[in-house]
């Protein structure tokens, strides 16, 4: 029944971005031990910006405007130190 193939991709979606969500909080974490966490920027803060950062939208955008992984990667660094370390 599409209602519940809908549902539950739906949840398997949701279940996979909080696992994502979850990941980035260990690289937090990880600045946060070794004292590189940007200082007035929370722990909470800092994954969500990394979340929102590595998501499929933003890589999705960039192939639009023809980007290459490399740049893309280059980008998604440069914002990242730019956001969260000292």
């Amino acid at each position: 029944d599409a209602a519940s193939v809908d549902s539950d991709a739906q949840e398997l979606i949701a279940s996979q971005e909080e696992g994502r969500l979850f990941g980035m909080g260990a690289a937090v974490d990880r600045l946060a031990e070794l004292g590189a966490l940007r200082k007035g920027v929370s722990r909470q803060h800092a994954k969500e910006s990394l979340w929102l950062l590595g998501g499929l939208e933003p890589w999705r955008l960039a192939q639009q405007r023809g980007w290459t992984r490399r740049k893309y990667e280059q980008w998604f660094h440069t914002c990242a130190r730019a956001l969260l370390i000292d």
